[in-house]
């Protein structure tokens, strides 16, 4: 989570290896130029100074053992340095291309250096922090993430297949993917987290309901940043996906911002008033979505539009019997709920001189027929005309 307060340099962290992280330059380590154990990269200090991530724990240190990347007999690792460096290194000895690891778990690991050409297939991850790297050309299939942080973070030409996300850590400008998809966006957003602990958050003059607004901003930003992804690498269900999470988050995020204001007094009336509209908002967005499955789907508002034009044709054949005495043939009450689920019969059926239940029946039916309208017609000129 993006948050204005980040850990500072000491004279410590150059001393302490397990605050310090090395930059991984594969030319500089092949001459013997430098050791990775003397040049400093970044601090961190995640897991002890930022209380807003997942892997904050003020009593736990950084790993410093480093791994050295032999999975042979092993099914996991725990407390682990996992460095591009010694990765990079093993695959030239192997004559390797691509690094796979299957079905191993990796439990308060660093990982640091520019990682690429690697998959991870049934990982785990718990409790590992994956800033100061970068990834590319990586791959992470079916892998559950548990109470990881991807701040200060870069994807490159990466993919998550339908891997699992509790409790993550993520920033909005800090979390950076390029032509990387997540197949599962929605799943990924909601799991980002950010600490509600009163006792922790008093020690920083910030409250749960600040830090939930914070968390909500973050989101927001990552899941336009996943959409604008998925959008060039990701295939139609994840880039539709993607614009579901993307304003369903949009307008959460909103809503939180005015609970705040209201709290806090800030403009109170107009915020108490935003923040209903925003609900109404909210009922209506999903249920739009729903019907074209957030622009997935032309069949379905199609079969909508036919469910509506029908329930209609009925409603004129049965109330008109029981509330007004009329005997309308079901011909003429298919052809009636036709003309005005299509609006262009509105004018035709509803007259001046109709009765007060006529005329409200009419503008049901063309409420209903324009919102249709408004959602599967837009669906197909962009399915059509929308390039890839």
């Amino acid at each position: 989570m993006d948050n204005p307060i980040s850990p500072a340099l000491n004279s410590g962290d150059l001393a302490n290896p397990a605050n310090s992280a090395t930059p991984v330059n594969p030319a500089q380590h092949a001459s013997g130029s430098i050791t990775p154990e003397i040049v400093v990269l970044r601090v961190r200090g995640k897991r002890t100074k930022s209380y807003w991530e997942p892997v904050f724990n003020p009593n736990s240190a950084a790993p410093v053992a480093v791994y050295d990347w032999d999975v042979t007999g092993k099914t996991g690792i725990q407390n682990q340095l996992c460095r591009a460096f010694e990765l990079a290194a093993l695959m030239r000895s192997r004559a390797q291309t691509r690094w796979p690891v299957s079905t191993f778990a990796f439990a308060d690991c660093d990982f640091e250096g520019q990682f690429a050409d690697v998959t991870f297939k049934n990982c785990t991850f718990v409790g590992c922090d994956f800033g100061s790297c970068s990834w590319k050309n990586a791959k992470f299939s079916n892998c559950e993430f548990k109470k990881c942080s991807f701040t200060m973070t870069t994807f490159e030409q990466s993919q998550f297949i339908t891997c699992k996300w509790e409790k993550i850590g993520i920033s909005g400008t800090e979390t950076k993917f390029f032509d990387t998809s997540v197949s599962n966006p929605l799943e990924f957003i909601a799991a980002a987290w950010t600490n509600l602990d009163s006792g922790v958050l008093s020690q920083f003059n910030k409250d749960a309901l600040y830090q939930t607004m914070r968390l909500e901003q973050t989101k927001t930003k990552v899941a336009r940043l996943i959409l604008s992804n998925n959008e060039r690498s990701g295939d139609d269900a994840t880039y539709y996906r993607s614009v579901e999470t993307y304003l369903r988050q949009i307008i959460r995020s909103k809503q939180i911002v005015c609970k705040y204001n209201i709290k806090n007094r800030i403009s109170i009336i107009v915020n108490i008033a935003s923040l209903l509209l925003f609900y109404v908002e909210s009922v209506l967005l999903r249920i739009s979505g729903t019907i074209n499955n957030w622009g997935a789907s032309v069949a379905r508002p199609a079969v909508v539009g036919l469910i509506i034009a029908a329930a209609f044709a009925g409603w004129y054949y049965f109330a008109w019997r029981f509330f007004l005495g009329m005997s309308p043939p079901l011909k003429e009450t298919a052809m009636k709920s036709f003309d005005v689920t299509l609006l262009f019969g509105y004018t035709k059926h509803a007259l001046a001189g109709s009765r007060f239940f006529e005329q409200t029946s009419y503008a049901i039916n063309a409420f209903l027929g324009l919102w249709w309208y408004a959602i599967f017609v837009p669906t197909v000129i962009n399915r059509i005309s929308r390039v890839r």
